[in-house]
């Protein structure tokens, strides 16, 4: 994660807490290094109770700036955006299950 440019403070989360193992792959940097780049973005939305807060997932007008920004090719974009919505689908149920 280091070498993709992740956040400090998602750096020290993961150094301070027991995680998996797991392999990032050539062909993921790039989507995680978007997911990462969106972060700041997170929506946060209230549930029913209004007591327990759900992170929603990130803004995708952001996620289309930032693929200008590193020049992501139209064609290549869906498949980037697949790859980014599987993060955000194991961040969001992990940021759930954490509240």
């Amino acid at each position: 994660m280091e070498e993709a440019g992740a956040p400090e403070e998602v750096l020290q989360h993961y150094r301070s807490s027991e995680v998996e193992n797991f392999v990032l792959y050539q062909d993921n940097i790039q989507a995680l290094d978007l997911f990462l780049g969106c972060r700041p973005q997170r929506l946060v939305i209230s549930s029913m109770s209004g007591v327990k807060l759900l992170y929603d997932g990130i803004d995708r007008s952001e996620l289309v700036s930032l693929m200008d920004i590193y020049s992501i090719k139209p064609k290549k974009r869906p498949y980037v955006l697949r790859q980014v919505q599987l993060i955000e689908t194991g961040a969001k149920e992990k940021a759930n299950a954490e509240k």
